[in-house]
């Protein structure tokens, strides 16, 4: 992608550089070779759902770089990406794992292929596996310990502890941080939620990614993040193991991007922060499905637990109810406490609606023995808190899930906390927000896809409180304040 200048484009964003590494060689070495003006298109995903930052690269080969250097699907590719909007440039240190869409052009002039690429610390990282155990660590420490053998490759990480007034960067209470130092990391953290309950668990050899994730769907969350499930995700900054509410409440703390989204959007060069920080397209794609809501326990949930060493199978009478046991654990996109008040339902209409004889049913095959001789916490025991809490949370935060399209803006994130405004689709002539489709969302997954020089950004978000307009006692980011040359490294 050849670079272009010229009047403002917000949507413009070039590849730089694309240097192949080959395997052994090293960054720089002058038999590498730069295949930036060869990608035609190129996308890059990052989701709270995935452990790994990863992407593509469309290419055309008119030099016969595929068969003559050749690309085996062992090579690093380490990327620079400009955006132009707010001059936001990426370097990525990626490794190329599969070479597929093979097309030879009938005058045989030339091949298009696509590049498959993950960053390179997970690719690494993805080559090891193991059996291993813990007897009374907690989730925060196995984590950290994990990291350090299986990404870090053995090697101490330094503690990191911003300077708001250096960084513009705020960690919420309880947070354990590290300065990444692996070649490929520069610039990058590593950021735990700290845990208090002591586990023992056996893990059963999976890959460090998969490993971490076991820990994560069997982590109880300390007060005042005891509600959701924990994620362990990578994105441009680094890796992360924490709860939604550590990202509600890092937003809070550090503020976020804001955006807006109306009928009009003013292509005036004067008029480039509107531009920056509008929406092209944003939709809702389910409302409500209360019928779904009743079939997959939203509101109530049952535990039958077969206990296979006893041979019987217990029956728990108690409901677990979302109101009464579990929305005071709950934090909304605010970073408040959650509330019935903003809830999609009535209150009366959850009482009436969703009772102990609908509630969903779920089954926990029980194979191993009350452990009363140590304090360590043996995460099977709270299983059906578990499966109760995440089942809750889950079906509320999908009810506000909302997808929202906009050019350029590399710097958005998954786990960012951004801030849309939309006004209410009414006759009336007011001017506030809708408050169902307006407020403070968890951005959890961003795609950036770039063709033809112009990246198109689609975010899929979520907010904890379907009713709020966004009621907002934390900061936030002037788009006007934005200095140029925001950068990001790995």
């Amino acid at each position: 992608m050849a670079d272009q200048k010229g009047a403002f484009n917000p949507s413009r964003c070039e590849i730089t550089s694309a240097e192949i590494v080959p395997f052994g060689k090293m960054v720089g070495d002058k038999s590498n070779i730069n295949i930036a003006d060869m990608i035609a298109a190129f996308s890059m995903h990052t989701a709270l759902n995935k452990s790994a930052l990863h992407g593509k690269c469309d290419v055309y080969d008119a030099i016969g770089i595929l068969e003559n250097f050749p690309l085996r699907g062992e090579e690093e590719i380490h990327l620079t990406i400009k955006a132009f909007d707010l001059q936001t440039e990426l370097e990525l240190a990626c490794f190329i794992y599969k070479i597929d869409d093979l097309d030879i052009r009938k005058d045989q002039n030339g091949l298009s292929y696509t590049l498959h690429w993950v960053s390179k610390t997970s690719y690494e990282a993805s080559r090891r596996s193991f059996i291993t155990s813990f007897n009374g660590k907690t989730s925060s420490k196995i984590v950290e310990d994990l990291f350090k053998k299986y990404y870090h490759g053995g090697v101490g990480m330094e503690p990191y502890t911003p300077s708001f007034a250096k960084n513009k960067e705020e960690l919420p209470e309880g947070t354990k941080a590290f300065r990444l130092g692996k070649l490929g990391d520069k610039g990058r953290y590593l950021y735990i939620e700290k845990t208090e309950h002591p586990m023992q668990l056996t893990i059963p050899d999976l890959s460090p990614a998969q490993a971490i994730q076991f820990v994560a769907r069997r982590t109880w969350g300390m007060e005042p993040n005891a509600g959701s499930s924990f994620r362990w995700f990578e994105n441009v900054n680094g890796f992360y193991f924490v709860s939604d509410e550590w990202l509600y409440e890092y937003g809070k703390l550090n503020g976020g991007l804001q955006f807006q989204y109306g009928a009009f959007i003013s292509l005036d060069a004067e008029d480039a922060i509107e531009q920056m920080t509008s929406l092209s397209q944003f939709g809702n794609p389910l409302r409500v499905d209360t019928g779904n809501q009743i079939q997959e326990g939203a509101y109530k949930v049952k535990i039958i637990e077969v206990d296979i060493l006893k041979q019987n199978i217990t029956d728990y009478s108690h409901s677990f109810d979302y109101q009464k046991d579990f929305l005071n654990k709950f934090r909304d996109s605010t970073g408040n406490k959650a509330t019935i008040k903003n809830d999609i339902h009535t209150e009366d209409f959850i009482k009436k609606t969703f009772t102990d004889e609908n509630a969903k049913r779920f089954m926990i095959i029980r194979d191993y023995k009350d452990d009363t001789s140590s304090k360590a916490f043996k995460s099977e025991t709270n299983f059906r808190n578990l499966v109760a809490q995440r089942t809750f949370y889950r079906m509320h935060s999908l009810a506000t899930s909302v997808v929202g399209v906009t050019d350029g803006r590399l710097d958005v994130k998954a786990g960012d906390v951004v801030r849309i405004n939309t006004l209410s689709k009414n006759i009336s002539s007011d001017k506030e927000d809708n408050p169902q489709i307006s407020g403070r969302f968890l951005v959890t997954s961003v795609d950036n896809d770039v063709e033809n020089g112009e990246l198109k950004t689609v975010m899929s978000m979520f907010k904890y409180d379907w009713s709020d307009a966004g009621d907002d006692d934390g900061k936030r980011t002037d788009p006007e304040k934005s200095k140029p040359g925001l950068q990001a490294r790995f």
